[in-house]
């Protein structure tokens, strides 16, 4: 039985070892494209953006990672959706705080959106 040379024995773990991080970039990027995609859409706060993309497949890792790498301001998208509910429903600042908290906005992100949209 012929010995390999140590070289191709390194060589070959190096190729798999780049091979399997290009395709974990691969989703890596994927999240990021698919979270700037959906707040092309609509209005998301971090953490409902997150959890639509792991249920649309990606794992927590790719889905945290595309969602803090797509360069969203989420005190805009809360302004943006409070300005979406008060067009469709007619709430006070506290309800609309409240609305925009059980979508996932955090508290200072909430009371701006609120009060960017008059309240």
């Amino acid at each position: 039985m012929k010995k390999l040379p140590i070289f191709l024995i390194i060589f070959s773990i190096f190729v798999i070892c780049i091979c399997s991080l290009t395709a974990n970039n691969d989703y890596k990027l994927k999240a990021v494209n698919s979270a700037q995609e959906y707040l092309r859409i609509t209005s998301f706060s971090k953490k409902g953006l997150t959890e639509q993309l792991i249920h649309d497949g990606f794992s927590k890792s790719d889905a945290l990672f595309g969602v803090n790498n797509c360069r969203a301001n989420w005190y805009e998208e809360a302004k943006r959706s409070a300005k979406t509910y008060l067009k469709i429903m007619d709430y006070d600042k506290e309800e609309l705080i409240s609305q925009l908290e059980f979508d996932g906005f955090t508290h200072d992100e909430a009371v701006y959106g609120a009060k960017q949209n008059g309240l």
